[in-house]
C-alpha cells in the first residue's frame, strides 16, 4: 500500500531540474512523452521515470490519445500550491 503523498514530495518533486522543465512544458499544453523526450534532450527510459514521479504525487496526469499517452498538468493541485505558498508568505 503506498502512503498518501504530502506538500513535501511535491515540492522536491518540482525541485529537480528536469522534472521543472518537463512542467514547464507541459504548462504550454498536453505532450506525449515522445514530444518530451525531443524537447527535454532526455533518454526516453530518464523522461518515463520522471514522470512517473510527477504522477505519483499528483502534478501530472496522463490519458489515452488514439495509441498513445498524452500528459497534462493537474492545474488543481498546481492551484492549491500556489494558494498554499501565497498564504504563507503574507506572514
Amino acid at each position: 500500500m503506498s502512503r498518501p503523498r504530502s506538500d513535501h514530495d511535491v515540492f522536491r518533486a518540482v525541485a529537480d531540474p528536469v522534472r521543472h522543465r518537463i512542467l514547464t512544458l507541459l504548462s504550454r499544453g498536453p505532450l506525449t512523452p515522445g514530444e518530451l523526450v525531443v524537447q527535454v534532450g532526455r533518454a526516453g527510459s530518464t523522461v518515463s521515470e520522471h514522470l512517473r514521479i510527477l504522477r505519483a504525487v499528483g502534478l501530472v496526469v496522463d490519458r489515452p490519445r488514439g495509441v498513445q499517452l498524452v500528459y497534462a498538468l493537474r492545474t488543481e493541485r498546481l492551484r492549491a500550491l500556489r494558494e498554499w505558498l501565497q498564504s504563507t508568505s503574507r506572514t
